[in-house]
């Protein structure tokens, strides 16, 4: 009995071991899947890009909370075989306050858009010759309306769809480097309109799909998106190089481009470290376009003819007739900004009224006029394009407009030259699509290939006063290669609004 009982005790205490090892051994299996699997994910995401210190500081004042003030200072620091996109930046910030108040930022919980038909998906996209803004495994989710955008598969079948062709795509490249050479330091371009000039060129950029992820133009939008957020929380909102009275043109440029700018730097496999900023700057910038809104419809310089503008200078009396060219950059400010996802308060009267403002102003043959009804061919874009994003093209006041273009000749070095309405009409007949867009790309593409530079820029295009890059003094050589970069992006940049 004494025997079986010590047998059974070693037996019983070899078992016990024999658990204690199993479960060892499936405890250092267990932790050492668990550190292997943290390696594998480590290695696949990479190390987390070192973002730079942000300082914020703000100031309030006793009557108007006024937005913070953030200075995205472009002091780089560079190690000696640093790329560009390794490059950390030092960002400080400092308390300014202006001290002119501006309209609330929008309520970002009410009035949800619904525009119906018109520009498809909307923005950018890019052939991948100068580098794809969204790299490999990036880029916006499926079912997202900006997926295909930045598709290199569907903008090649795009361009080549609409019209395009291999020299159209080299010049759109050859001008983005050219660009690129020529941005400040602080990210800007131009000299005496430089929010204007840095807003255009952004949206070349972007509308090749070039975001903070592209190879060879991430720095490049980086220190362009950061120049124009910083101005504007800098300045309540404002987007504006100094003083005068057309410093809304600027402003209606600048809001567009950084709304694009916000659209497509949610997505890809970088994050942008900024989105908040960003968010921050569209919103102060959108109320102020919103509410800056004329009483006609329109809009005009300094937004005078505004409630808030009254109330702020003690004006009274009888208003400013909207300004039908400055109303084209609102309304493409404002359909960006409807692509961003946020909700702006009061939008979608905003739309409405500005499309009544441009077909108030249409004249009998199909142009529009400069305040009252005209028939002026450098603004019948405007109204087209207007009523096509927000609308179906099929309107008889767009038809009107687009025939009335299309009676022009496009001639590059005429005295007649107008670059400000061929950025318009190539947009209108390209979402016209069918024999008038035909009829436009066979009169306009190959003349704006061959017209450019050697250099990547494009020398004056002819004509004179306002309707030619003559306007924009010094900076012409700037503005007039963005315009003719997003007219020979028209292919893929847009889908037309009959797709």
């Amino acid at each position: 009995m004494q025997s079986y009982t010590t047998e059974e005790a070693r037996s019983e205490k070899q078992s016990q071991k024999r658990n204690s090892t199993v479960s060892a051994l499936l405890i250092a299996g267990i932790l050492h899947a668990a550190i292997i699997a943290g390696f594998a994910l480590w290695f696949l995401a990479g190390p987390d890009p070192r973002e730079p210190e942000l300082i914020i500081s703000s100031t309030v004042g006793q009557t108007t909370e006024k937005l913070q003030s953030k200075d995205f200072s472009n002091v780089v620091k560079e190690s000696p075989s640093a790329s560009s996109s390794q490059m950390s930046r030092l960002i400080t910030a400092r308390a300014a306050v202006s001290n002119v108040a501006v309209p609330e930022a929008p309520d970002f919980t009410v009035d949800t858009v619904d525009l119906g038909v018109g520009f498809g998906d909307g923005f950018g996209a890019g052939m991948g010759l100068g580098g794809d803004g969204f790299g490999a495994g990036g880029g916006p989710p499926k079912g997202s309306p900006l997926r295909d955008r930045c598709s290199a598969k569907d903008r090649q079948q795009r361009l080549e769809q609409g019209g395009g062709t291999p020299e159209t795509e080299a010049a759109v490249v050859n001008g983005l480097r050219w660009l690129k050479s020529r941005q400040a330091n602080d990210g800007s371009w131009g000299g005496g309109h430089k929010v204007a000039m840095t807003g255009l060129a952004l949206l070349a950029y972007l509308g090749h799909c070039e975001t903070y992820d592209s190879p060879e133009y991430g720095e490049t939008v980086r220190k362009a998106v950061l120049y124009l957020a910083e101005k504007g929380l800098n300045d309540e909102g404002r987007l504006r190089s100094g003083g005068g009275h057309a410093w809304v043109y600027e402003h209606g440029i600048g809001t567009y481009a950084l709304c694009e700018a916000y659209s497509l730097l949610r997505y890809g496999r970088q994050k942008f470290p900024h989105m908040q900023e960003l968010k921050e700057a569209i919103a102060a910038s959108v109320a102020i376009v919103i509410e800056g809104q004329n009483h006609d419809g329109g809009w005009v310089y300094e937004y005078e003819g505004s409630e808030w503008y009254q109330e702020m200078h003690g004006k009274t009396g009888q208003r400013s007739h909207g300004d039908t060219s400055v109303a084209g950059w609102h309304m493409q400010a404002l359909k960006a900004a409807t692509l961003t996802g946020v909700e702006f308060k009061n939008m979608k009267r905003a739309i409405r009224d500005g499309i009544d403002f441009l077909q108030s102003v249409q004249g009998p043959q199909g142009g529009l006029g400069y305040r009252s009804r005209g028939d002026k061919y450098s603004l019948a874009g405007v109204g087209a394009l207007a009523q096509q994003m927000f609308r179906t093209g099929s309107a008889s006041s767009v038809r009107r407009a687009v025939r009335f273009i299309l009676d022009h000749e496009v001639k590059i070095g005429a005295q007649d030259a107008s670059i400000y309405g061929w950025y318009y009409g190539a947009q209108a007949c390209f979402q016209r699509g069918g024999s008038d867009w035909t009829k436009w790309n066979n009169m306009f593409r190959d003349q704006a290939v061959a017209h450019q530079a050697e250099d990547g820029s494009w020398p004056f295009e002819g004509g004179d006063g306002a309707d030619s890059s003559r306007a924009a003094g010094g900076d012409g050589e700037v503005y007039r290669t963005c315009l003719f970069i997003l007219m020979l992006e028209v292919y893929y940049r847009y889908l037309p609004a009959t797709e």
